[in-house]
């Protein structure tokens, strides 16, 4: 891994739990939402940002009276973060970006 912004995501609290029902099979923020036990606007957050960070791929779209179901999935089946341990704490090793 060498985006930054992608292993902060990771290394958030409960971050990675977030892409945890995307990495077996395709699902819905719904499905996703019944797996996790969170609501969707929690939800639907993380798919916003695992989109835009690029862990997760859109692989379907099916169509329905209104709005249509969108299935993802991780774009790999794992994702390993570098740890760089010092000063009595983990860091994903990149220097801050905020």
């Amino acid at each position: 891994m060498t985006d930054p912004a992608l292993a902060k995501a990771l290394a958030a609290p409960r971050g990675g739990s977030y892409l945890a029902p995307f990495f077996e099979r395709p699902c819905s923020a719904q499905e996703a939402v019944d797996c996790l036990d969170e609501p969707m606007s929690k939800v639907h957050h993380w798919v916003k940002r695992w989109l835009t960070l690029g862990a997760l791929e859109i692989v379907e779209r099916q169509p329905r009276a209104g709005r249509a179901i969108t299935r993802y999935r991780t774009v790999a089946d794992e994702f390993v973060v570098p740890v760089v341990r010092g000063e009595g704490r983990a860091s994903t090793g990149w220097p801050s970006t905020s």
